[in-house]
């Protein structure tokens, strides 16, 4: 099928046609080619800012170009990734009237930097766990990563495509392998560097083949935390095998690949990698289909959760109560242990909680500094009142940063102290473990003699390594915190 649209001198994308949206559609396919230019070679110059998206008179064609354009039935399709990204050239025509492809991308761009309320989830989207726009940007992406003779690692599409849908699960992964080189495929040949592309093998057989592959592949682990909690989880797969037929529904941005736009990623100096493995490579072995023997550190157990934040709406002020409730776990009542130090640093309490809170990175990715902190600047916006526009800027871009990496999970601190965000079914007495072959750590439940794979967590302290150095200055005479050991994952 890619070969289909890479030959195609033009590809047309069908959006569908609602004859009691015509009129609606007509005024917006009007406003783009009016408003938005394009070069001779069908690009969108560089332009000053847009105010007029944002002009109330154009408010009903904002809404429907967010509300029903972008929210047809071909943006959840997955194989039409493939289509956008290597055909010649795209023309999209919805309700009988044609759009350019980069004007469409263009105003995506700005109605998401802007974040327009015409670009948020609707109760209906909620309701049937579409809780994702239309990844316009990540597909365009890719048309520009392909043209520059740029790869794709397959689990930046997966993860980037955890909104759309298959008719069949395993195309979930099939549809993908013709645009990527990562990962190999075969139609038959079983091998630890080829996912075997076969409909006649279960679901199950795909999801945990094309995990081992993968393994095998890059020699790391980072494929596993992508199996995170949701509902509907399909029946028969190890806990460290995600199942990418339900994405949608876990909810999170993956702590391994930030989760940004990209146009944001193009604005983006030095993206934050947390490298909490070191430099110790990984131990991998493959007891069954079922169990992972992995070696790693087990740091500490988990002591006290806070509830999970799972709003799917913009932050409002269930946002608001979650931040109180889990700030009042990390510095008690009304903040008395705010200035204390946290685990012997020279930084306190507080400002480990808003590391924390927001993953350490800012809106783009980047290191966040301390005037980009969401408490740090709560605190400024308290005292400025409404005379600095820039302030309340940088704390809006902050508040969006920690709701991105904060949502589907929920806040911990473990028995020496320290503070997580993990997955929101984390509980009690899962243990945090750094495992060798995995650059974040993660959280794994007891199980008698083996563990169930919980899912990635951020622990503010560890996320850069330093625990071999720890170990070492215990000579692992101390068993408590942290030690090193083999686990079985199953």
């Amino acid at each position: 099928m890619k070969e289909t649209y890479e030959d195609a001198c033009k590809v047309i994308i069908w959006l569908g046609d609602k004859p009691e949206r015509r009129e609606a559609t007509s005024r917006a396919a009007s406003f783009l080619h009016e408003r938005i230019p394009l070069t001779p070679d069908g690009l969108v110059p560089i332009l000053e800012r847009p105010d007029y998206f944002q002009n109330p008179t154009n408010r009903t064609i904002m809404s429907t170009i967010g509300q029903d354009v972008f929210r047809r039935s071909w943006w959840w399709r997955m194989w039409v990734i493939q289509e956008v990204a290597v055909a010649k050239s795209l023309v999209v025509i919805c309700d009988g009237h044609h759009f350019s492809w980069e004007r469409l991308l263009y105003t995506m761009q700005w109605m998401s930097m802007m974040q327009m309320d015409v670009a948020n989830p609707t109760p209906e989207d909620v309701a049937e766990g579409n809780i994702f726009f239309p990844n316009i940007m990540f597909k365009s992406k890719y048309r520009w990563m392909l043209a520059n003779d740029q790869t794709i690692p397959i689990l930046e599409l997966l993860e980037n495509a955890a909104s759309c849908l298959a008719t069949d699960p395993r195309d979930m992964i099939f549809s993908l392998l013709g645009l990527t080189l990562d990962i190999q495929s075969s139609p038959t040949v079983n091998s630890e560097h080829k996912v075997v592309c076969d409909y006649k093998r279960s679901v199950q057989e795909v999801y945990i083949d094309f995990a081992k592959v993968h393994i095998h592949t890059h020699n790391s682990l980072e494929v596993i935390t992508a199996s995170r909690y949701y509902k509907g989880r399909i029946a028969g797969l190890p806990s460290w095998v995600p199942d990418w037929s339900n994405m949608r529904n876990s909810s999170c941005l993956s702590l391994v690949n930030p989760g940004v736009s990209s146009r944001e990623r193009a604005a983006i100096r030095n993206v934050y990698r947390y490298h909490a493995l070191g430099d110790r490579r990984p131990e991998i072995e493959f007891i069954s289909d079922n169990i992972l023997r992995v070696s790693g550190i087990r740091v500490d157990t988990i002591t006290q959760v806070g509830k999970p934040y799972v709003d799917l709406e913009p932050p409002g002020e269930k946002f608001d109560r979650i931040i109180q409730d889990w700030q009042a776990i990390a510095l008690g009542k009304w903040g008395r242990r705010a200035s204390e130090p946290y685990m012997k640093t020279e930084q306190t309490l507080l400002e480990a909680f808003d590391r924390t809170i927001t993953a350490d990175v800012n809106l783009v990715g980047e290191r966040a500094q301390e005037n980009e902190r969401y408490l740090y600047l709560t605190s400024l916006v308290v005292w400025v009142g409404n005379d600095m526009k820039d302030i309340w800027d940088q704390w809006n871009r902050a508040k969006r940063a920690v709701y991105l990496r904060i949502k589907g999970r929920l806040f911990f601190v473990t028995s020496q102290g320290l503070f997580g965000l993990g997955p929101r079914n984390t509980e009690v007495g899962d243990v945090v473990f750094v495992l060798f072959g995995c650059n974040v750590p993660v959280v794994l439940r007891p199980s008698g003699d083996q563990w169930t794979f919980v899912g990635e967590a951020f622990v503010t302290g560890i996320m850069d390594g330093g625990l071999d150095e720890e170990i070492e200055r215990k000579k692992s005479s101390d068993r408590s915190w942290p030690h090193e050991e083999s686990v079985l994952i199953r």
